[in-house]
């Protein structure tokens, strides 16, 4: 046992990736706009998709069965629920969830009772976008984060006029929020520690990459990938079952994130080396992820002996077959308690005032842009100009000027083909029944697509609140709402853009 080793003691975990900055590794360099056209290899998140596409169907259908399918309509606004579904433990996630529809909701109501004015509905916006990207930025909720928060306020200023209906609809949306709460929670009766073992599990196979990539140029983004596959693994379990106990499973996990940076650490040292790594150890790593839900596999693992000794493959020998015994057995659970220390919510709404921090700018940009944005749509002659600021929003969600280069690159084309599909499902006018399937399916695509590319999945993202929004009112043609949202599209795309290139200051990418 080294030096360092000594003074962690038994149950205290191995040296985080995270915890010094010297050790966290740059992120990959910018693609620039070529970036917004590749297809990433991530794996397909077909449970989360599977839950998306559930509630927004379930949602549909209850309009449908009560005889009011612009009840269901409504009610999809809060099955966006489910897209702020990720791997946090079954425990956090009721909480967050339940907490995002009532946010919808709320959102759903404002823009409902804002819509009578120009004014009204600027600053309602500007306001709902404010604060959910405040919020969403200081609890450091992943995408969408804020934007479907901003989309349910924008299509309720889009929906016919009617301050007296928004207790209906906030209470719809909520309903919708509901059902989507049930149906994301349905897997804790299946395996409670699920959300937990597949953090783990990636990060096991984030780890393998990187090991296997050591050596070769793609090095730098395979271990940026592997911090923070690290970081969500060990968020995740940290915020489980150990809050409050410990058992067999729980132990286990945290016993196998241990490892998992511990590994990550010897794999830096090695990396010094230049040299590639073993393969067949490279696939020892990755194998372990398919062992964390079931030991029993770990039963066939071995682990290859280093050829040359020295002391990195040592030490990443010896690493890596503590994780691979470890993964074969059950554990006893601690003897103690782990005290995990949480911040107070005035340590973080504090913390969002930080000169390091970018919530207060970003928050502050949004705000404003989407009021102008409005007022400017407005000015034109547009009698719905939610979709101006909407697409304002969503280029503004780039954390660095290149990133919202790229972004309004993928949205403009994205959302112009997207107009398009739109508008053809709308010249169809699909009956009750069909209208649900569609809704479902654009669901299911958009949630396993967009993680592999966002311009295209907004090609199948544009259909879903433009349809929604348009057959609750059915006022336009297919042909000219096509004809408005395009233009809305480009406009939106380029006021976004002056925002970010005008409002941000520069010191905003230096504490990205």
């Amino acid at each position: 046992m080294d030096r360092d080793e000594s003074k962690r003691g038994k149950h205290m975990p191995d040296n985080l990736p995270f915890a010094d900055d010297r050790i966290m590794p740059p992120p990959p360099k910018s693609s620039g706009l070529q970036g917004a056209f590749h297809i990433k290899s991530a794996r397909y998140p077909w449970q989360k998709a599977t839950s998306a596409s559930l509630s927004m169907g379930l949602s549909l259908l209850v309009g449908w069965i009560l005889g009011h399918m612009e009840w269901g309509l409504l009610t999809t606004m809060g099955a966006f629920t489910a897209l702020y579904v990720h791997n946090e433990p079954y425990f956090q996630r009721a909480l967050k969830l339940a907490l995002v529809a009532a946010g919808l909701a709320a959102s759903f109501g404002i823009g409902t009772l804002s819509a009578g004015s120009v004014w009204s509905m600027a600053l309602a916006l500007g306001v709902v976008s404010a604060v959910a990207t405040f919020l969403c930025g200081a609890w450091k909720v992943p995408s969408p984060s804020a934007y479907f928060f901003i989309l349910v306020c924008a299509v309720g200023t889009g929906l016919p006029i009617d301050p007296t209906s928004a207790p209906l609809r906030a209470g719809l949306a909520l309903l919708g929020g509901g059902i989507a709460w049930f149906i994301s929670m349905s897997g804790w009766l299946v395996n409670a520690h699920g959300p937990e073992t597949s953090a783990v599990a990636n990060a096991y196979r984030a780890l393998g990459v990187f090991l296997s990539t050591i050596g070769n140029p793609e090095n730098d983004a395979a271990r940026h990938n592997a911090t923070l596959a690290l970081r969500s693994a060990e968020d995740a379990v940290m915020a489980g079952e150990l809050r409050w106990r410990s058992t067999e499973d729980a132990h286990r996990l945290f016993l196998l994130i241990q490892k998992a940076n511990a590994l990550f650490l010897a794999g830096i040292a090695f990396s010094v080396e230049k040299v590639p790594i073993s393969p067949a150890l490279a696939a020892t790593v990755r194998a372990l992820a398919d062992t964390v839900s079931n030991p029993d596999r770990a039963a066939f693992l071995t682990v290859p002996h280093p050829t040359v000794s020295t002391q990195p493959r040592e030490r990443l020998f010896s690493v890596l077959s503590e994780a691979v015994d470890i993964a074969r057995t059950t554990t006893t659970p601690l003897g103690g308690d782990i005290h995990i220390v949480r911040p107070s919510v005035l340590t973080v709404v504090n913390s969002t005032f930080s000169r390091h921090s970018v919530v207060l700018p970003a928050t502050l940009r949004i705000g404003i842009a989407v009021v102008v944005a409005t007022l400017i749509a407005a000015g034109l002659g547009n009698q719905h100009p939610y979709w101006v600021p909407l697409t304002v929003a969503c280029v503004l969600q780039g954390a660095t000027v290149p990133a919202t280069v790229q972004r309004t690159v993928q949205r403009a084309i994205g959302t112009s083909l997207g107009v398009l599909l739109g508008g053809g499902i709308l010249a169809v006018q699909p009956r009750l029944g069909m209208m649900v399937v569609i809704a479902m399916v654009l669901q299911l695509v958009v949630e396993l697509i967009i993680v592999r590319n966002y311009a295209i999945a907004v090609v199948f993202i544009t259909p879903i609140p433009l349809v929604l929004a348009e057959m609750g009112q059915r006022g336009m043609s297919p042909e000219a709402i096509v004809q408005a949202r395009l233009f809305d599209t480009l406009l939106g795309c380029t006021l976004g853009l002056a925002a970010a290139l005008s409002v941000r200051h520069p010191s905003s990418s230096v504490r990205v």
